[in-house]
């Protein structure tokens, strides 16, 4: 994020997409430097696990889905009247079996979302990326292949 903080224009305001104090903080944070206005929200969090889906652990391929599908829908709700207020654009980062299928229902709730706020004069645009320079795995759990992995 270092880079996008040295744009002119552009706040960045890292945040937990998890209900709880971080949303509300830059909640109150954007109300208060937007007079109630955001031009553009980015919905970039997710997790992820790279394990074949045949030996994948169903609580974290849930905790995934929990995170990547319900964290966006907890983060957008609260940032919405800020885009209604603008008529502005919200922007949803998917990506690529458990992870891909957690990244397509963003997909699908973005298409489902622009049919509901295009009439407000609210885009929603969902980005689908291959690799890109990241760091994922930083906070990420260790997980090793069982030993009967195919």
């Amino acid at each position: 994020m270092g880079s996008l903080q040295k744009l002119p224009n552009v706040s960045v305001l890292p945040l937990a997409a998890t209900p709880g104090k971080s949303i509300g903080a830059a909640v109150a944070a954007v109300s208060s430097a937007t007079r109630g206005k955001l031009d553009y929200l980015v919905n970039n969090a997710g997790t992820q696990c790279v394990v074949p889906m045949l030996d994948f652990d169903i609580k974290q391929a849930k905790d995934m889905f929990e995170f990547n599908v319900w964290g966006l829908l907890t983060v957008t709700q609260a940032f919405s009247p800020f885009i209604l207020a603008a008529k502005e654009t919200i922007v949803n980062m998917s990506s690529v079996a458990v992870y891909g299928s957690s990244k397509s229902a963003v997909a699908a709730i973005s298409g489902g979302l622009l049919v509901e706020l295009k009439p407000f004069g609210v885009n929603v645009v969902t980005v689908m990326v291959g690799a890109v320079q990241t760091k994922p795995f930083d906070n990420a759990p260790e997980h090793h292949l069982p030993p009967d992995s195919s």
